[in-house]
């Protein structure tokens, strides 16, 4: 998998120069098993069990105590379809009431790090009720207390690829 992952990424950037006029020929054009961006598997939701399972209450909770981000952070992600990185990044601001409906916006803001995959990812997103009900907002005025401004401040991007790389990887870490 992650041969043909590297072969494809070079056959991405081969096929750019090739765009540019800076190569004449794409080195690895016809050579077999390389997939083109389009033919990536991107993956499936979970089943009904498998949710059941990865969220079993006990279980869960017992994972999740550590640290703010693994529960809001999951349980934003889980109601609201949002990627792990918008989640991740969010400022406490980013939390808000519109119109009567609390929700989070998703923006690009990079004094701030935030990005956005495109322009159509910039959005307001409602937060579920299960959520609120759960202590967001709670949990965000004890942040505020505290003198945060992130949403969820133990989250790293030591590596600036994005605040959910972290998130991400604790919560694959469970799943397994």
């Amino acid at each position: 998998h992650t041969i043909r992952k590297h072969a494809q990424r070079l056959s991405v950037f081969f096929n750019s120069l090739l765009r540019g006029k800076y190569i004449a020929d794409n080195p690895l054009h016809g050579v077999r098993g390389i997939p083109q961006p389009e033919d990536d598997d991107t993956g499936r939701a979970f089943s009904a069990g498998e949710l059941a399972l990865i969220f079993e209450p006990a279980r869960f909770t017992a994972w999740a105590k550590k640290y703010p981000h693994r529960w809001f952070g999951v349980m934003l992600g889980l109601y609201s379809g949002a990627r792990v990185n918008e989640i991740a990044q969010l400022q406490i601001a980013d939390v808000e009431q519109v119109d009567g409906v609390w929700g989070f916006t998703v923006r690009r803001r990079a004094e701030l790090r935030q990005k956005a995959k495109n322009k159509a990812s910039v959005r307001f997103v409602p937060i579920a009720k299960p959520v609120l009900e759960a202590g967001l907002l709670k949990y965000i005025a004890d942040a505020q207390k505290a003198g945060h401004t992130r949403l969820f401040p133990n989250l790293p991007n030591g590596t600036g690829l994005g605040f959910g790389r972290a998130l991400s990887r604790q919560f694959s870490v469970y799943i397994k």
